[in-house]
């Protein structure tokens, strides 16, 4: 049985429908993805929005801040520190990849760019 469907409508981009909310949604949180070594971008997409309009030189990592104080391991403290270099965007809420070590800041960065 499958889970989600592929359509193709041009050689560059997919649009991929789920089954299931739940298989959406924990695709979405585990981003990003990669193909071979090299970012697969993927978008919110809305059908009244022209797929040729979608801009996909973006993409949404989880920029990892080590030897912060406990204390230090809240989002505005680490929004501050990601503004230096990135787009802050989200922190990890939950947690349950940080155990003390690090804290976890999902950031936006220009895949197109030579800063990465």
């Amino acid at each position: 049985m499958r889970r989600f469907t592929i359509h193709d409508p041009t050689n560059e981009i997919m649009i991929i429908k789920f089954k299931h909310g739940l298989d959406k949604k924990t695709i979405w949180e585990e981003r990003p993805w990669s193909i071979k070594g090299f970012p697969f971008v993927l978008k919110e997409w809305s059908p009244n929005i022209p797929v040729s309009l979608l801009n996909f030189n973006k993409c949404n990592f989880w920029m990892h801040i080590l030897d912060l104080p406990i204390n230090c391991m809240n989002f505005r403290t680490g929004r501050r520190l990601a503004e230096a270099t990135r787009t802050p965007l989200d922190e990890d809420r939950e947690n349950k990849h940080q155990l003390g070590r690090f804290m976890r800041i999902q950031v936006e960065v220009d895949i197109t760019s030579q800063n990465r």
